[in-house]
């Protein structure tokens, strides 16, 4: 049986919200901890490509977990990141989704190695964003 996972991506939702786990990710943030993560902006981050090329970027980087292939877990995990004001994606953390078989912690991996992006503006001034996406896991 060929497994292949399936990216679903409905929308790209902007979320306040700050929160940190690390001191790493602190450090990172600090910025966005100053000035706050912007759900509102006169321009959205933007993926290099476009976001069909996101799409494609996450399709190419997700691997389908062995535990939850072995289990037959599937689902929807909902990925929250922000994009900082230098591009760089940031504070990745699975927020709803499956808790076995490690779908949300390979849906966090792939977002982290996304590539530098374009940040958001806000009047012209590079901002933090928080974006939140689905990421749909299939058996198939």
């Amino acid at each position: 049986m060929r497994l292949i996972p399936l990216l679903s991506i409905l929308s790209i939702l902007p979320f306040l919200g700050c929160e940190y786990n690390s001191e790493f990710e602190l450090a990172r943030t600090s910025e966005c901890h100053q000035s706050g993560i912007f759900n509102i902006v006169t321009e959205h981050p933007s993926f290099p490509g476009g976001i069909s090329e996101f799409y494609l970027f996450v399709a190419s980087k997700l691997k389908y977990p062995d535990q939850a292939r072995d289990l037959g877990i599937e689902g929807r995990v909902f990925v929250r990141f922000v994009i900082l004001t230098d591009g760089t994606v940031g504070k990745v953390e699975a927020i709803e989704g499956p808790e076995e078989g490690g779908i949300r912690e390979e849906a966090e991996r792939v977002i982290r190695l996304s590539p530098q992006w374009e940040p958001g503006k806000s009047n012209g001034i590079p901002v933090c964003v928080q974006i939140t996406l689905p990421i749909t896991f299939k058996l198939g």
